[in-house]
């Protein structure tokens, strides 16, 4: 009976100190601020599984198949774009640029202010004919990872005309817009049930959103949403890296060489995604010139080598 007794008080007292425990991590979680990151449907984006509600904290974890090279914290606004808030009411000697593209203009690997959206409205705003003279540059960001022009138009209707832009430069990534194109008009229309080859149904992301929802026994703790992340992130680790190199590997390599039998094969293809992306950023111009701004294209990648015509 004593052995018994023992081990109940000890057992005991081990729930009790694990409590305690428990209790003083979610306590500091608290006191320092530490949000959990937020898993979300697929609504917002078109193809990234981990997604970012409006005005939410989080973090983007990012390895590209090798070893982890950076979490980065992740503020959005309430456009759920990686973005300080901007009012919609232009202010008075402000002159506003809309910055619109896929992941280089969203840039969720570095730091909001070491993005080159950011920096880019710092040095303009530190020029001598600026600073000081009662005017200044507001740049906005609205970008998305995986975004081509037609995302991009859609997302320039529905948010980005609201700012009355003076100037809105679209940044072209000639290794995979054409593509992404391509891919997104046919899921909308209903003549793929992918975005993209490389990745998974869209079932698949509501399986990953399902596990995550089994873990969180108390959802409004920040331990245990930080739990169910961490374990979520561990369990997807694998298909994670396969995606990345797969990604890697479609968007850049079977492309990257001048008349590769791939081109040859896909020629029909490329020929309609030109006309779609073309067609888009005449559509974007349009809009532009309807409320007297500034229309350009911003070619951010290397020049290209599949398709020089389009370049």
């Amino acid at each position: 009976m004593s052995k018994l007794k023992h081990f109940l008080v000890n057992g005991a007292l081990f729930c009790l100190v694990s409590l305690m425990l428990v209790g003083a991590a979610e306590a500091a979680l608290r006191l320092m601020g530490h949000e959990a990151p937020g898993y979300v449907t697929k609504e917002i984006y078109g193809n990234v599984n981990l997604l970012y509600l409006p005005n939410s904290r989080t973090q983007w974890h990012g390895n590209m198949g090798q070893a982890l090279e950076y979490a980065t914290p992740i503020t959005t606004n309430s456009i759920t774009q990686f973005d300080r808030e901007h009012a919609t009411d232009k202010p008075t000697g402000v002159y506003r640029v809309l910055m619109v593209g896929d992941s280089y203009v969203e840039a969720l690997q570095v730091p909001l202010e070491q993005g080159f959206v950011r920096l880019v409205e710092d040095a303009i705003n530190r020029d001598p004919d600026i600073a000081g003279s009662g005017r200044r540059v507001e740049v906005i960001k609205l970008g998305g990872s995986g975004n081509g022009a037609i995302r991009e138009y859609e997302l320039l209707m529905n948010y980005g005309m609201k700012y009355q832009p003076d100037l809105i430069l679209d940044f072209f990534t000639d290794s995979n817009d054409l593509r992404d194109d391509w891919h997104y008009y046919r899921r909308k229309t209903g003549l793929e049930v992918y975005q993209h080859v490389n990745l998974r149904p869209p079932a698949a992301s509501y399986e990953k959103l399902d596990f995550y929802k089994k873990l969180l026994v108390f959802p409004q703790s920040r331990l245990n949403r930080w739990i169910a992340f961490e374990a979520t992130q561990w369990r997807d680790r694998r298909a994670r890296q396969a995606d990345d190199v797969a990604s890697w590997k479609e968007n850049l390599g079977a492309y990257a060489i001048a008349g590769s039998p791939r081109f040859a094969d896909e020629a029909a293809k490329w020929a309609e995604a030109f006309r779609l992306t073309a067609g888009t950023h005449l559509k974007m111009s349009q809009e532009a010139l309807k409320v007297g701004a500034r229309y350009a294209v911003v070619f951010n990648d290397r020049p290209q080598v599949y398709r020089s015509d389009a370049y």
